[in-house]
């Protein structure tokens, strides 16, 4: 089912970006006969291309994605700029994306797990008052949450039932060691970051699946992969966004 979903998702996504290019390809067309007045000019400004990028990887992802959602907002707030809308928009790009990120570190994956852990506990709580079921540790390394605002972080994960995390960076970067963690079936690890850079270490036997959107950007994987020692039962993805920053993948 979940298969069957992505490929729909996919479709979708690539017939959306299909029209969008039919509609620029006639506009184009439309201007060398000097028909393009009745379209605006904001229309074919690079606020609309972030835009068209966010939108297409949320319908890929079914909006799952958090870094579609910050395409569209960067999009949309340099956008309303080019309108001419009589606001200086200018003045509110930083304090707009300062605020995302915020949201983002507040409301991300890892910090709606912490709320159901906590809700969890209670629940046993409840189950055995005498105090026979011990809580859940919402601090577990089974789930990591980096966030790197002007600076840098370095987290090695030990864990050897690793379910994934969320990397936040905002002009700073972080390197995750995976080297030493474990993980059973799929996870994913969810990165959103604008002018910062990631470095993820991950086993030789770990097969990595790179799902990210770059803008002026770009992800590299640099691992030496040996074919015969890759174990299908343990994927790593890694999806989001990235904006003026990269990502590094490598093993040891």
């Amino acid at each position: 089912m979940r298969r069957r979903d992505s490929f729909k998702n996919a479709g979708s996504a690539r017939a959306f970006l299909g029209m969008f290019l039919l509609g620029i390809g006639s506009i184009m067309l439309l201007d060398r006969f000097g028909l393009d007045e009745i379209f605006p000019r904001w229309l074919f400004s690079w606020p609309m291309v972030l835009i068209i990028i966010g939108i297409y990887t949320g319908i890929r992802h079914d909006f799952r994605n958090t870094g579609s959602y910050v395409l569209l907002a960067i999009g949309g707030i340099f956008l309303l700029d080019k309108m001419d809308l009589g606001i200086d928009m200018g003045n509110l790009i930083w304090p707009a994306i300062l605020i995302a990120f915020g949201l983002r570190m507040i409301l991300g994956p890892g910090r709606t797990k912490y709320f159901r852990d906590n809700l969890e506990w209670d629940k046993r709580q409840l189950e055995h008052p005498d105090g026979s079921q011990e809580p859940l540790d919402a601090a577990s390394e089974d789930y990591m949450n980096s966030s790197s605002i002007f600076g840098g972080v370095k987290k090695n994960i030990v864990s050897k039932n690793f379910r994934g995390g969320d990397i936040v960076n905002f002009m700073g970067g972080a390197q995750i060691n995976l080297s030493q963690a474990d993980i059973n079936g799929r996870v994913v690890l969810d990165v959103t970051q604008v002018f910062g850079g990631t470095k993820i270490i991950v086993p030789a036997h770990w097969q990595v699946d790179h799902q990210m959107t770059s803008i002026f950007g770009g992800v590299e994987d640099k691992r030496q992969i040996q074919p015969d020692t890759i174990n299908p039962d343990k994927v790593l993805i890694i999806k989001g966004v990235s904006i003026f920053g990269g990502i590094d993948i490598r093993n040891f």
